[in-house]
């Protein structure tokens, strides 16, 4: 009897027990790979640069290699965001600007966006247009129900691209540098003597034992042409994002709900209708010229986002139904003359050429930039 109740409790503990080992399992894995990337943070450059690569090198090769094309350039931007979140942890490099609750919202939406082609291609494949559009509505009101809870927190601000400011590697490095350089430096202090004083010229950064003042090391010395009395250092962000007023808060709201605007129209109206076009069309430029009354207010990157948003209006040239009437006959002549007539060119142009048809049709390609 004593055997049968221990073998009801191994089973009746079976799911948590396989819980505790994958947990274990996991959190070795992942330790392991920080570790590799605390090491060598090039890896994870190399890694990103891999799956980038390959996104381009695949589409046109075999069965659904688009699909895959957009996989893993898709998997590349979020190896992006896990290596910087990695580095940030450990390094101790400064966070990007926000509360815990909009940061965690901010990662939502960039795994989305990240994938959000992959998941309409892929869609699109296995149930056809009704699952490509069933995708592409849960997907886009998904993101604006998480960019209006962003917009209407107590100080909205100005929603850029890319929402999670990537790091610049070289500040990495320099970080690692700088660990390793206090690492060896706090070894040598608990044991440091008169003697082992005299080894300090090794390391990048002096630190002089009465006055302790730094100084750079002859060792980390850049070249000529690159010297300055600074100390090594990286870059920080000092600027603090603008809290918007109630003209930049609505043109901010249009420009977050044109997705409600242009979707829902579409179905009503049918995808040749100029009425959705119109209704975005109209929503742009109305936020932009609001924003743009404000543009004294904003910081630099701010403006920046701004004058992105007003380059990016150029794509209704190549949205239907103004695509298909106007432009798609000049832009095949443009690209067909160069193809022809410039020696070399038509390596590039042909592969654009027959991806064209692809990327017009492609929701998230086209109306989510």
């Amino acid at each position: 009897m004593a055997e049968h109740a221990s073998f009801r409790n191994l089973l009746r503990n079976a799911p948590e027990n396989a819980k505790k080992f994958l947990q274990m399992q996991f959190q070795k894995v992942w330790n392991m790979y920080s570790s590799m990337l605390l090491d060598d943070p090039a890896i994870s450059t190399r890694l990103e640069a891999l799956f980038r690569v390959s996104s381009y090198v695949i589409p046109g090769r075999f069965v659904a290699s688009k699909e895959l094309g957009e996989l893993l350039y898709g998997l590349s931007n979020l190896l992006a965001l896990l290596h910087d979140y990695i580095f940030r942890c450990n390094l101790k490099l400064p966070s990007y600007p926000g509360a815990e609750d909009e940061k965690r919202l901010l990662r939502y939406l960039s795994v989305i966006e990240s994938v959000e082609v992959f998941l309409e291609m892929a869609a699109q494949r296995l149930w056809g247009e009704i699952g490509k559009w069933l995708i592409v509505v849960v997907i886009q009101f998904s993101k604006v129900a998480f960019r209006l809870l962003l917009l209407c927190r107590n100080r909205p601000k100005l929603q850029k691209y890319p929402l999670i400011p990537l790091l610049n590697r070289q500040l990495v490095f320099q970080a690692k540098k700088n660990k390793d350089i206090q690492e060896r430096n706090e070894a040598q202090s608990s044991k440091q003597d008169e003697e082992n004083m005299n080894d300090m010229d090794e390391e990048h950064v002096w630190k002089g034992k009465r006055s302790g003042r730094f100084v750079r090391s002859l060792s980390s010395t850049p070249p000529n042409g690159f010297r300055s009395w600074k100390l090594p250092e990286f870059p920080t962000t000092t600027e603090n994002p603008t809290i918007l007023d109630k003209k930049q808060f609505y043109a901010e709201l249009l420009y977050v709900i044109r997705p409600l605007l242009h979707l829902p129209s579409m179905f009503v109206f049918g995808e040749q209708s100029w009425k959705p076009w119109l209704f975005s069309l109209i929503a742009d430029i109305t936020s932009l010229s609001l924003h743009t009354q404000s543009n004294p207010r904003l910081t630099a990157l701010e403006k920046t986002e701004i004058s992105r948003r007003l380059v990016i209006m150029l794509f209704y040239l190549l949205r239907s139904p103004f695509y298909d009437r106007h432009t798609k006959g000049k832009i095949l002549m443009v690209l067909n003359g160069l193809a022809n007539n410039v020696p070399f060119v038509s390596v590039i142009i042909r592969p654009l050429l027959e991806y064209l048809p692809t990327w017009q049709r492609t929701y998230f390609y086209n109306w989510c930039s």
